[in-house]
């Protein structure tokens, strides 16, 4: 009568095979994970992670697992070996996360012809953030769902209007890490919530612009421009945060 269940915990290492051939592949989605749990002798495999334009990646070892100096990760920045190499990594030391500087990564990985079955191999996960940082040279709009990412205007011309809806599962906080328009001309305007109807939380122009934080999920940043006197423009950043509430205690 009734009904039964069994579960088992399971390692997230474990849903990544053993390499016991060389292999190729290529991944589009935002987020993942691949490597070699266990691997065999004599591999040349790679990995590309190749998203959309504007994207970033960032790429963490969970695992790292091989004969040192004979069995190793390459991380390169790009699509390619071609690019430019961002480290080489063997033995059981796993390196601080690596974020790259487009939108793709390459990874290889090369074994030996010996002493690969004494090894666990290497596990990566990636997940990728927004970068819409761009040379302001026209009207656009752009929409970030990322958890963190970066955006602005590198540059930018005379009587445009630039604008970014931010959307996230909590608290944005915003930081400008470079900031300089022209004074009372050119303005950035924050508003929190989802669009231009939402609530001015500030405008900022000239060279001070300080960090702030949405009430809720969304935030929308425009940036208009005069026709005139053009500056060096901005750059910012959010990440999400979770504010719990705490109740009050009885007295």
């Amino acid at each position: 009568d009734g009904f039964r269940a069994e579960y088992h915990a399971v390692d997230q290492a474990d849903s990544v095979g053993a390499c016991t051939s060389t292999v190729h592949e290529q991944y589009t989605a935002p987020s993942g994970q691949f490597g070699c749990n266990k691997y065999s002798n004599d591999l040349d495999s790679s990995w590309l992670i190749s998203l959309q334009s504007g994207q970033r990646i960032t790429l963490q070892f969970t695992l790292l697992s091989t004969e040192l100096y004979y069995d190793y990760v390459k991380v390169f920045d790009g699509t390619s070996t071609h690019d430019p190499l961002l480290g080489t990594y063997s033995g059981d030391v796993a390196p601080p996360a690596l974020t790259s500087s487009g939108s793709s990564l390459y990874i290889t990985f090369h074994s030996d012809t010996s002493v690969s079955s004494t090894y666990d191999g290497f596990v990566i996960d990636y997940v990728s953030f927004g970068s819409f940082e761009t040379n302001c040279n026209t009207n656009a709009q752009y929409t970030l769902n990322t958890p963190s990412g970066s955006f602005g205007c590198d540059g930018y011309t005379g009587s445009i209007t630039v604008t970014w809806t931010i959307t996230s599962y909590g608290n944005i906080f915003m930081n400008f890490d470079q900031f300089n328009t022209e004074l009372n001309y050119d303005v950035v305007y924050i508003y929190d919530g989802p669009n231009e109807n939402s609530p001015l939380l500030a405008q900022y122009s000239g060279t001070t612009a300080p960090p702030l934080s949405s009430s809720g999920e969304s935030l929308f940043i425009k940036f208009s421009s005069d026709q005139s006197i053009n500056r060096a423009g901005f750059s910012a950043s959010y990440s999400t945060v979770i504010i719990d509430f705490v109740p009050p205690r009885d007295s």
